[in-house]
């Protein structure tokens, strides 16, 4: 495979998890309704990652916080 083919098969794999869909939609408005209820009931949501996947964590926590 050539590295233009390795690097469109790459691009067209990964902007493939970007595209929206009805099913993504509703997995999204289902996270959200669940943090609201998680909020609305004074619980607490735990998030956490390892290496790159601790720091979207924790931007991801801050975004809630701020909220």
């Amino acid at each position: 495979m050539s590295d233009q083919q390795f690097i469109k098969s790459y691009l067209e794999d990964f902007s493939g998890l970007l595209k929206p869909n009805e099913e993504l939609i509703e997995k999204l408005i289902r996270v959200r309704n669940s943090l609201l209820e998680v909020r609305k009931n004074d619980k607490k949501v735990l998030i956490f990652g390892n290496g790159g996947s601790a720091a979207i964590a924790s931007h991801f926590k801050d975004r809630l916080v701020v909220q």
